[in-house]
């Protein structure tokens, strides 16, 4: 490389890197708990590289389990090695130790500048005019922001690494036809189906680009390109396995009718196409427009990129076939995120700007190459004008995603801006809930869990919590009810378990409360869940077996702590909290776990 392209290159990475310095200092959100924090599997062993440590790891590939669970971060084992590995070197910060978060979040914006040169790389192999701009503009565009800043969605800037390396790869060796460029192709490829099996349409964005590069599809590519296909079609399965065992849960899924899952997905395709030229008043929860529109709206958008890919597919032997690949190779990377096919984040939204993060440069990139071809063609002036355009477009992005990413620094600042411009963001109002519950405010935790049950779907999850804020104001009766519907609708879920157990035993239901503490302890806890279902099961025990033998007197009010209940889980570590330097956040995540705080049947 010459001096020049270092020099643009640091520039490209430190571009990329800088934007997102606002949220480096951010905590853990929505997600990340089950990812990292209270991830029992994760931080099996703790932060050494002891025995046990790597036990865990083998955990998150699959080795000597059974029946996985959400723990296992089953089909994401690239990604789950990372976090594994991240948490050994950064903790979750406080008293656990470590940096936390923002140890997490630096790694993922870096990952996302190199994502930024492998996509200049690419697109230089590809030839396309503007390649290092096209880069640029999708580095700082601010629809990535909801995959760099926040953790949870490690797995797509590390797809996208892997994905890009795949793609390079690929395309040397429709050049050199060398073994190890195809080899490492296909390496690319498994690792960025490991990373993420979204990415499975990969496959057939490299036979696009394949078709573009030769005029047509040769035998040897397609035979080339058939492992590929394969590990992108297991990959898929797995995906879809996990979908409907682990992530649907106990809750059932309204996805509608097929005619209505067609016209949401059309809806989608269209979003995402006005969302990258247009990457401005991002949320993390979108309403859901399309609910309100009449088919014949919702299905706009598929019919004028069908006659869009009609009218390329008549001009295939001059520019059309530019707009083939980046037509197709847009909604093919889309198409496992549209809502045809269920999916529980179906639950909270129909778009979400992290579907975007892949097929995002097979828009960027035409258009870019586009306007430099245009300037070419120009004189002087025209070619000075439009670089003066595109420094004002980098800065207006820039602008965006610095904006964007204080947003994700907190869940606080991340819910409350959703909710100003989607006020039935159910997810919001449940966080929300959550975060006052854990503030002492039990009134206001209680209206907003009330509403995220009016806005939303009927989930365990919000139940668990809002009985947790009806116990904290002392009705014992409605919080029992919501716990009993909690265990109800999430009966798998072994937190969600544990915390009505406790909820049953600590207002005298023994009986009850045994099955779901037998349950709870089957099932994968973190250590300190673990030894509550313990005591739990053998004070519940005790006192079945002490009915049994005699009526049980009602304990006196000065009750020794021998005969006490167990008590709540303790509060899990967390980052000092903004408003009280030094000292961790007490919260109860919204993830289904036992609320830490006691509550006013607990005995004193």
């Amino acid at each position: 490389m010459t001096a020049l392209r270092w020099s643009r290159a640091a520039l490209l990475f430190g571009l990329a890197l800088a934007v997102y310095t606002p949220s480096f200092d951010g905590g853990f959100l929505h997600d990340d708990d089950e990812l990292v924090v209270a991830n029992p599997v994760v931080q099996r062993g703790g932060r050494s590289f002891g025995a046990e440590s790597w036990a865990g790891l083998g955990e998150l590939w699959g080795i000597g389990v059974e029946r996985p669970g959400a723990h296992h971060l089953p089909g994401i084992p690239v990604t789950a090695t990372s976090l594994w590995l991240e948490w050994r070197l950064f903790g979750s910060g406080g008293k656990a130790g470590g940096v936390g978060a923002p140890g997490y979040r630096v790694v993922n914006a870096a990952l996302h500048a190199g994502c930024a040169l492998l996509l200049w790389w690419v697109l230089g192999l590809l030839g396309a005019p503007g390649a290092w701009w096209a880069a640029l503009f999708w580095a700082l565009h601010p629809v990535c922001v909801e995959s760099v800043a926040w953790i949870a969605e490690r797995k797509n800037t590390l797809s996208m690494a892997f994905a890009l390396l795949s793609t390079g790869a690929w395309l040397r060796w429709l050049e050199s036809r060398r073994l190890a460029h195809w080899a490492l192709s296909l390496l690319g490829c498994l690792l960025a189906l490991l990373s993420k099996p979204a990415v499975a349409p990969l496959p057939v964005v490299l036979l696009l680009f394949a078709a573009w590069r030769r005029g047509r599809l040769e035998g040897a590519t397609l035979r080339a390109a058939v492992p590929h296909l394969a590990l992108a079609l297991a990959s898929g399965l797995l995906a879809i396995w996990a979908q409907r065992t682990l992530a649907f849960g106990d809750e059932p899924l309204v996805v509608g009718s097929l005619a209505e899952r067609l016209g949401g997905a059309s809806f989608a395709l269209g979003f995402y196409a006005w969302k990258s030229l247009w990457p401005f008043g991002s949320l993390a929860v979108y309403p859901r427009w399309h609910e309100t529109l009449p088919m014949a709206l919702q299905l706009l958008p598929a019919t004028l990129a069908l006659a869009a890919t009609l009218a390329c597919w008549r001009a295939r032997a001059g520019w059309g076939r530019h707009g083939l690949v980046s037509i197709l190779g847009f909604g093919a990377l889309l198409a496992p995120a549209l809502g045809i096919l269920p999916m529980s984040y179906l639950r909270i939204t129909l778009v979400a700007d992290h579907f975007l993060y892949h097929a995002l440069p097979l828009a960027l990139a035409p258009l870019t190459a586009w306007a430099v071809v245009a300037a070419q063609r120009g004189g002087p002036g025209m070619r000075r004008g439009l670089a003066a355009l595109g420094v004002a477009l980098a800065a207006l992005l820039a602008a965006g995603t610095l904006s964007h990413a204080r947003v994700f620094r907190s869940e606080e600042a991340l819910w409350s801006h959703t909710l100003q411009r989607n006020p039935d963001a159910w997810l919001a109002h449940s966080r929300l809930g959550v975060l006052r519950l854990n503030e002492g405010r039990p009134r206001e935790a209680r209206e907003l869990l009330e509403q995220a049950l009016r806005t939303g779907p009927e989930l365990g999850v919000v139940h668990n919590n809002l009985g947790s804020a009806l116990g904290a104001l002392g009705e014992l009766g409605p919080a029992l009810r919501h716990f009993r519907r909690a265990l109800a609708l999430a009966p798998s879920d072994p937190l969600i378990r544990l915390s009505g157990a406790l909820a049953l035993l600590q207002t005298g239901h023994p009986a009850e409360a045994l099955p779901h503490f037998e349950a709870a302890q089957a099932m994968t806890l973190d250590a300190h869940s673990a030894e509550l279902a313990r005591q739990g099961l053998a004070e519940a025990r005790r006192r079945v077996g002490a009915k049994r033998q005699r009526p049980s007197p009602a304990p006196p009010p000065n009750a020794s702590a021998e005969s006490a209940p167990p008590a709540r889980p303790r509060p899990r570590s967390r980052r000092p909290s903004a408003g009280r330097p030094g000292g961790p956040r007490r919260r109860c995540d919204a993830a289904p776990r036992p609320c830490p705080r006691r509550r006013p049947w607990d005995r004193r």
